[in-house]
């Protein structure tokens, strides 16, 4: 038989042997249940590395951030700016008018030509930028023969003219048509050759320029409102006087006839006479096929 009292065991507490042979243990003997020293967490010695749970967060975000750096290489420019464009309207607010670029600060080439263009160029003036090199490139290519106008305020004597492009060569317009802009009169309407003075306004500066126009007969009486200007019908371009047309000998005229003398009838009616015929044979219109060949020989020249 053994006795449980003798039993003494190196493995068991002093605690729990007073316990067992059924003593009167205070509170203050037994040590409490939640010790500090078991349930405190150890601090780590390197400071600097901060929490285990930050230091966790940067290695998940370093490998996150590997895998869509590796993903976004994978893809080329424009599916990557899909995806990137993706992420910032799903992820991040934003909205296409982000995407909307400013275009009130854009210039077309035609608006730097409309703002540094020049009605004429003459050798003193120089292009100084960028700007000026190209109106005074588009002038260059411009036809400079003859003028278009635009006769809308012609009761204000107002004109506004311009040269004319290489299409509106092509189709003969302002030369074979009429050369005011609204309208529509072709080679059969009688054109008129008009030479004008026109003064303009460029650059706070007033200047002139001496241009011939192609008109039908009521854009005509529309540039002589007015004042009556310079009709050069059937002149050349450039010619100051219209050049005396050949008589043709007729089947009436026969070789044994004789003209009258001056002596014999009043000198002022001779004189009146051819100064009339002169002018009538300058004022008549020239027929179409008469201009296209004036015009056909100029170039070839």
């Amino acid at each position: 038989y053994f006795n449980s009292n003798e039993y003494i065991s190196d493995y068991e507490s002093e605690t729990a042997s007073q316990a067992d042979a059924l003593s009167d243990i205070s509170h203050t003997e037994v040590p409490p249940l939640k010790d500090p020293d078991l349930i405190a967490k150890p601090t780590s010695a390197h400071r600097s590395y901060g929490s285990s749970k930050a230091v966790l967060d940067q290695e998940q975000r370093r490998v996150h951030n590997a895998a869509v750096r590796h993903q976004l290489l994978s893809l080329d420019a424009y599916d990557r700016h899909r995806k990137l464009v993706n992420d910032y309207l799903q992820y991040y607010g934003g909205s296409w008018s982000d995407f909307k670029r400013d275009d009130t600060t854009d210039r077309r080439d035609i608006d730097v030509i409309r703002e540094h263009g020049r009605f004429l160029w003459s050798d003193k003036d120089e292009p100084k930028n960028w700007s000026e090199r190209l109106a005074k490139r588009y002038w260059d290519k411009l036809f400079k023969e003859y003028c278009l106008v635009d006769l809308s305020r012609f009761k204000e004597n107002k004109f506004g003219m311009r040269w004319r492009l290489e299409k509106e060569v092509i189709s003969g317009k302002g030369q074979f048509t009429c050369g005011n802009v609204r309208c529509t009169a072709g080679a059969d309407a009688r054109l008129r050759s008009w030479e004008v003075n026109f003064a303009y306004k460029e650059r706070g500066e007033h200047r002139n320029a001496l241009v011939k126009l192609r008109l039908c007969r009521d854009c005509s009486d529309k540039l002589n409102y007015r004042y009556k200007r310079r009709d050069v019908t059937g002149q050349k371009v450039g010619s100051e006087e219209p050049a005396p047309r050949r008589e043709e000998t007729t089947a009436t005229d026969e070789p044994g006839t004789k003209r009258p003398k001056p002596g014999d009838g009043d000198q002022t009616d001779v004189w009146r006479s051819t100064t009339q015929t002169q002018f009538a044979q300058s004022s008549a219109p020239k027929t179409q096929e008469e201009e296209f060949d004036e015009y056909f020989a100029d170039m070839l020249l």
